[in-house]
């Protein structure tokens, strides 16, 4: 009957290589959140900081979060919003979503995006004015420069090394109990 304690020797490494992959593995969040510079001018001077964060709801339309810090003053701001890589400036005239701050150092946007980039890399151009300066969020050289920076889908982080890791775990432990089965001699005394 050595089969089943085999067996309950391999679940039981399977078992232990499983609870280290999940107490070693960080919790991934649903939202994605994305630090960025805001660069001035054409030699891309840093003059303030971004954070954007794309957030899903439990009935599946999405949220973009942006919020742009700029100590020198944002005189206006705009954003605007992709489903591939800016390549070039966009005119901030032309993009859906805009605010005049009137001077003061921050631009705060919740933008709505239902269901439209669902699953995909999301691409935002946020520009703003600061002083008489034009910066980008995600700065970008060109001629002329330009802002773009990458917003993965919320819950698209791939699985961490970790868990990858713990699952090899689980399968060398089961494996070594599999291998190292007692071994019996059979020995008889000498007389």
């Amino acid at each position: 009957m050595r089969c089943p304690v085999i067996i309950r020797r391999a679940l039981a490494g399977l078992a232990i290589g499983m609870f280290i992959a999940v107490i070693a593995t960080p919790a991934m969040a649903d939202d994605t959140i994305v630090n960025a510079d805001i660069r001035a001018n054409s030699d891309g001077i840093l003059v303030g900081t971004a954070l954007l964060q794309r957030s899903v709801a439990s009935n599946g339309t999405e949220t973009l979060s942006l919020h742009m810090s700029i100590p020198r003053g944002i005189g206006e701001s705009s954003v605007c919003l992709a489903a591939a890589p800016f390549t070039t400036r966009a005119s901030p005239g032309s993009c859906p979503y805009s605010l005049a701050a009137a001077g003061g150092t921050t631009a705060d946007y919740q933008i709505p995006l239902g269901t439209t980039y669902a699953g995909r890399t999301l691409y935002v151009q946020a520009h703003a004015v600061t002083r008489s300066d034009t910066a980008y969020v995600g700065w970008q050289a060109g001629s002329p420069f330009f802002g773009n920076v990458a917003v993965a889908a919320p819950g698209s982080t791939p699985v961490p090394i970790g868990a990858l890791g713990g699952v090899g775990l689980a399968l060398l432990i089961g494996i070594a109990v599999l291998v190292r089965r007692p071994r019996h001699v059979n020995a008889t005394p000498n007389a």
